[in-house]
């Protein structure tokens, strides 16, 4: 079902598509770019939500930047682990999230995923902060909070048949990702596949906003573009303190740590402050060669995010 220019209020559709009852699940397609932020937050209406795929159209001057970012995924996250006992969770049965051409995508995505019970699979093709070819720079905060993503040609490998589903490269349908993801939810939740297959349920697709299609994945060689992770444990949940670091950072810069020296008390040391009598300072220093015989030293970015994490 699509809806390019919907004349009814959002939510009316997303009341439409819900079912308490689980007897269907929903893949939706939508574009973030043509959404408002509250009709995003308003997704929490439909509780057989199995998969969302955000994925903005071309970019041209014209176009509002997307609406997704971190404060919408902390809005989420509020709304899936809810304090007031009395308030029912949302988002209980997302087991797939694509994002695609997201402008503000970075691994701080990852630390609020375990929020969600039962999602198992993400996504990501064409962000720029987020492909192949940065992947020491985001691997390790990836990996730590127990997602592990797919090689390249694995990614692509692995969308191919499920984007190209109908034979129609051009509609990329995503409802058989549901399908596609039950061993990956039957490990987390400890069932079988037998039991998984014995639960299946139909799937109901719609797009709205005009979302933009993955075709690229069916009609070229994707190459860096697109990453699949995978959930393999729920071994660390959201920190507080984490939620509090990336709080001040702009939506420009967010997800990229600031780099500083620490001092032995784990703090920072201003850039103005007096230098620290450590013993490593006490002791002597080698003469400086002169600029020409010095040996440039190389780092790997890995190193830098390992040290500064």
């Amino acid at each position: 079902m699509t809806i390019s220019t919907p004349s009814l209020p959002l939510l009316d559709y997303f009341t439409g598509l819900n079912s308490a009852s689980l007897s269907y699940l929903v893949a939706l397609r939508i574009a973030p770019r043509f959404t408002q932020v509250s009709d995003l937050i308003r997704l929490s209406a439909i509780q057989n939500l199995a998969v969302l795929d955000l994925s903005d159209p071309h970019n041209t001057i014209d176009r509002p930047l997307s609406t997704f970012d971190e404060r919408m995924l902390r809005a989420w996250v509020e709304m899936a682990c809810p304090s007031n006992a009395k308030e029912m969770p949302r988002f209980q049965n997302l087991r797939v999230l694509l994002l695609g051409w997201q402008d503000y995508l970075d691994y701080w995505l990852f630390k609020y995923l375990n929020a969600f019970p039962q999602l198992c699979h993400v996504i990501v093709t064409d962000c720029r902060r987020m492909h192949n070819r940065n992947k020491s720079l985001w691997l390790p905060q990836v990996q730590k909070y127990g997602w592990e993503p797919r090689s390249a040609k694995r990614s692509a490998k692995s969308l191919r048949p499920i984007i190209n589903e109908t034979g129609d490269s051009l509609l990329g349908h995503v409802s058989g990702l549901v399908y596609e993801s039950e061993d990956n939810l039957g490990n987390l939740l400890n069932e079988n596949k037998a039991d998984m297959q014995r639960k299946r349920k139909p799937v109901v697709e719609m797009w709205l906003n005009r979302p933009r299609p993955w075709a690229h994945i069916v009609d070229e060689f994707p190459g860096t573009r697109t990453v699949w992770f995978d959930r393999i444990s729920n071994s660390r949940a959201t920190s507080h303190e984490d939620n509090q670091q990336s709080e001040g950072l702009d939506r420009e810069t967010q997800g990229f740590p600031r780099l500083g020296r620490r001092l032995p008390d784990g703090s920072k040391r201003a850039r103005d402050s007096e230098p620290i009598n450590s013993d490593a300072d006490s002791q002597q220093r080698p003469k400086k060669l002169p600029h020409r015989l010095r040996k440039t030293e190389r780092r790997d970015i890995s190193e830098l995010l390992t040290q500064f994490s």
